[in-house]
């Protein structure tokens, strides 16, 4: 009996081995699954730094002689077309005396004074013009109303109006040494209004 369990117990041995040797190459992937090394996680490159801005433009560099003398009207002509020309032409009453006094880089009276002088003198110049280009409109297009002398008569009652308002405003500093500096930025306010109500109304009147 003791044989026949010997037996037994060899046949069940062989058995089992080929189950074990089976088994054997899958236990062995799994511990060499946990051994191996997780997969690294892709880097992450760091985004590249922004360029440096650039430093902003040196301001342009100014020029004071264009404000002396003779050369103080035209600068302050120039200066008023190139605002009237932009976005906001409401703006530019006194952007010649603005311009004038900061490139002239004197706070003296006499500058502002003559600053004041040439933007007044741009303005009126301006309104002269464009009065001669619509008496020319007139005549051209054979317009009956208004006539060139009516067009006339009314801007000698705007400028009228204009000096009269002007010594209103500016009689607290009657005698002052800034005084013409004040009377002349106030009819550059009148002037530049005025200018652009007619050559508004040169645009109409040239369709």
């Amino acid at each position: 009996m003791a044989r026949n369990l010997a037996v037994i117990l060899l046949a069940g041995a062989v058995a089992l081995a080929p189950a074990v040797v089976a088994g054997a190459p899958a236990a062995k992937s799994a511990a060499a699954a946990k051994k191996a090394p997780a997969a690294k996680k892709a880097t992450k490159r760091p985004a590249p730094k922004a360029a440096a801005e650039a430093p902003p433009p040196a301001p342009a560099p100014t020029d004071p002689t264009r404000w002396q003398g003779e050369a103080g009207l035209p600068s302050a002509k120039t200066a008023i077309a190139a605002c009237l020309d932009g976005p906001r032409p409401e703006t530019c009453a006194h952007t010649a005396f603005l311009q004038c006094d900061r490139e002239s880089g004197s706070q003296a009276p006499e500058t502002m004074n003559a600053c004041a002088g040439y933007s007044r003198a741009a303005w009126e110049e301006r309104i002269g013009a464009v009065i001669g280009r619509l008496q020319a409109l007139i005549q051209k297009t054979g317009r009956a109303r208004p006539t060139p002398r009516a067009l006339a008569s009314s801007q000698k009652r705007w400028q009228g109006w204009s000096e009269d308002d002007c010594d209103m405003q500016t009689e607290g500093s009657n005698g002052a040494t800034l005084h013409p500096m004040e009377m002349d930025l106030c009819l550059s306010d009148h002037a530049a209004a005025r200018t652009l109500e007619l050559e508004q109304l040169e645009r109409i009147w040239s369709r």
